[in-house]
């Protein structure tokens, strides 16, 4: 969390609710890695997905504090 804060260029934000998961959007691909016990990846090939994942975080960046 620190080594992105200190990144020229960055902008960090937070919201209080913790997920188990991480979505990483490049593209029309989105995917969705787990870090419980096992770790996991799911990758989905799909424009509308990929951007339905882009909306849903323009709207938590919307709500996290910086």
């Amino acid at each position: 969390w620190k080594f992105f804060k200190s990144l020229k260029h960055s902008s960090i934000k937070s919201i209080k609710e913790l997920s188990p998961s991480a979505i990483m959007i490049i593209d029309n691909n989105s995917l969705i890695f787990t870090y419980e016990e096992g770790f996991a990846c799911i990758h989905i090939k799909s424009a509308p997905i990929a951007k339905s994942f882009e909306s849903f975080f323009d709207g938590l960046w919307h709500i996290g504090r910086s």
